[in-house]
């Protein structure tokens, strides 16, 4: 995450930050889950019928690499969420538990918590926290990218995660970073970018190993409000 950390230093704000903080998180899920709600915990957290961090630790940028490939369910697949608008840290991560579970995938997920301000009002300060925030995703892809172990990075990003995705993605091909988008295989659910912002950045992005894959839906009506919006 781009986000500073809060004055108690055990969680994260809304606030931006230059630079990236790592951690490694274990949960536990409930067994019989609500669809994709999520029962998150109370005064008196119970394992089995909450999700419930159970493991926390600090990581350096180079830690985070070898926890991936070293972990005994990778398979050479690196997963990485990236929420959308109107996102807390913790909404964040309990909702990459949950999608982790819920698709049944052993391997360690990766979330990228950009400085969303967690506010229905906050859209347009959401729009210049994903921008700020894609040097530090770019460089998050490009260190998954670097290794020999990782032989595809599956990008899933989330309505305006899907902007802050594909600017990324666009500065990898600026970078000259054909090896990472190589091993890419981008989807985009419900992704909150112009149609013709999106044309644009897939001129400079140009051909991918892998076709670029859309969730959207005609009655989606948080896009519906973006297009009034913009």
């Amino acid at each position: 995450t781009n986000r500073a950390k809060s004055k108690s230093g055990l969680g994260y704000t809304r606030e931006w930050e230059k630079g990236l903080h790592f951690e490694r998180y274990r949960f536990s899920v409930p067994t019989n889950r609500d669809g994709t709600n999520i029962s998150y915990p109370n005064s008196k957290p119970k394992p089995g019928r909450d999700y419930l961090v159970t493991g926390r630790e600090n990581l350096t940028a180079d830690d985070f690499v070898s926890k991936i490939v070293d972990d005994p369910a990778f398979d050479g697949t690196a997963s990485v969420f990236v929420h959308g608008y109107n996102n807390s840290f913790e909404e964040a991560l309990y909702r990459t538990a949950q999608m982790t579970a819920d698709v049944d995938a052993a391997r360690p997920p990766v979330l990228f918590a950009w400085p969303s301000a967690g506010s229905v009002m906050g859209y347009v300060a959401d729009r210049d926290a994903s921008l700020y925030s894609r040097s530090e995703l770019t460089s998050v892809l490009e260190a998954l990218g670097e290794s020999v172990k990782i032989k595809r990075i599956t990008l899933v990003a989330h309505s305006m995660g899907g902007f802050l995705s594909m600017e990324s993605v666009r500065q990898l091909r600026l970078n000259g970073r054909a090896g990472t988008l190589g091993k890419l295989q981008i989807i985009l659910a419900s992704p909150d970018i112009d149609v013709d912002v999106f044309r644009s950045q897939i001129t400079d992005i140009g051909d991918l190993s892998t076709p670029i894959t859309l969730l959207v839906s005609k009655s989606d009506r948080a896009l519906t409000g973006s297009s009034l919006l913009a």
